[in-house]
């Protein structure tokens, strides 16, 4: 379980990092606009790997006790994106827009895989 959702993440990752090069490249992003891929690159992914934590605590739990632990853990994780998101836009150097959009786009990639992990790998007795 653990090889397979690490070799997603770093698949998603190795895609985001090149994706992002190459942009960069054509764009001609500076250093600020650069940080801000950095940010949210490392922001998405530490998320991701707390998900990862919270389904290898919950998953030989019953149906029940799965979704609570899964569903709290999802809010506090929203939560504390939203915390670290404030902390770095008030305190870093970054590119507002760059920022919010490439961790939306990690975020929402991260999340696909996520659930393709989940439904394809855990079945829950009914």
């Amino acid at each position: 379980m653990t090889k397979k959702f690490l070799a997603g993440i770093f698949a998603v990752l190795a895609v985001y990092i090149i994706g992002a090069w190459g942009f960069s490249a054509v764009s001609g992003f500076g250093k600020i606009e650069n940080l801000s891929l950095v940010y949210s690159g490392i922001l998405a992914t530490l998320n991701i790997i707390a998900a990862y934590f919270l389904i290898k605590i919950s998953i030989n739990k019953g149906r029940k006790e799965f979704g609570k632990i899964f569903i709290t853990g999802m809010v506090i994780r929203l939560f504390l994106m939203l915390l670290f998101i404030f902390i770095i836009l008030k305190n870093c150097p970054v590119d507002n827009f760059v920022f919010i959009i490439s961790l939306f786009i990690l975020y929402f990639i991260y999340q696909i895989w996520e659930v393709v992990f989940l439904n394809s790998n855990f079945k829950m007795e009914k």
